[in-house]
């Protein structure tokens, strides 16, 4: 692991900024947030990217920040010079559930002639691992986890496993999910004052390929790190609220910023 990138309530997460720096990739002031709402009130995506988008869910803005921290923090450039050995595995409980609901909405209110195609291709839960994988130019391994709490996670051991298998020599994972008006209604279950938001993505590396490029910091993917993800979700979860898919990828960050040298 050369690189951890977290968008949260209480600030912006990096290996190599330790937790809750609060800045933005590109040094300027990065996300704001609200402790009590566990929402991230002044989330920009252009703080951490150069592009402009004409329409994103704010779960896969999120998702795009994370993973541009993460590879900011890794030191990697971006499109990689080794596109289709560098791969991604996102998780997500919901995913885009709000353009889902408002394309629904549309769509029930006009008729399929009031569908809006834009949002359609924005509902999907694999579109914000779509829209990275275009964005970073990565064309390895690909695949979505939807596993409730333990999505983000389950990003992870899929990627570690596709490097340890020879799919592929880097990976981006990890796992994301937005609070928004919708997600509230497909969990009822869950107080709205309690939902959280997060994007977490860590860069996974072969050991021979990070020392050879000359990563600041690498960090042995141990048994720990997952099985902290378990351990720390009550803490975890009492700091940064319910965030579903991110929970998991959240916790074990949370673990690896925390824990003594």
């Amino acid at each position: 692991m050369s690189g951890i990138g977290g968008i949260t309530a209480r600030g912006d997460l990096t290996l190599h900024g330790g937790a809750s720096s609060g800045m933005a990739s590109d040094g300027s002031d990065g996300v704001g947030g609200s402790i009590e709402s566990f929402k991230i009130e002044s989330f920009k995506l252009e703080n951490y990217l150069a592009s402009q988008k004409t329409y994103l869910d704010r779960c896969a803005a999120l998702a795009l920040a994370g993973c541009a921290l993460a590879l900011g923090d890794a030191a990697l450039p971006w499109p990689p010079a080794d596109a289709d050995s560098f791969g991604i595995t996102l998780g997500t409980h919901l995913g885009c559930v709000e353009t889902m609901k408002t394309f629904w909405d549309k769509t029930t209110q006009s008729g399929v002639r009031g569908a809006s195609p834009l949002l359609f291709s924005h509902s999907y839960f694999n579109t914000p691992i779509s829209l990275c994988a275009i964005e970073f130019g990565l064309k390895g391994f690909h695949a979505t986890f939807c596993a409730g709490h333990d999505s983000g996670l389950a990003a992870v051991r899929a990627a570690f496993d596709a490097i340890r298998l020879g799919h592929a020599r880097t990976m981006l994972c990890g796992g994301v999910e937005a609070r928004t008006p919708s997600r509230a209604v497909f969990e009822p279950s869950r107080a709205d004052s309690a939902l959280g938001e997060a994007a977490v993505f860590f860069v996974l590396e072969e050991a021979g390929r990070a020392t050879q490029r000359g990563a600041a910091h690498v960090l042995p993917l141990e048994d720990a790190i997952f099985e902290a993800a378990s351990q720390q979700n009550t803490v975890v979860r009492a700091l940064y609220g319910d965030c579903g898919g991110a929970e998991s990828a959240l916790a074990s960050a949370d673990y690896l910023l925390t824990r003594e040298p």
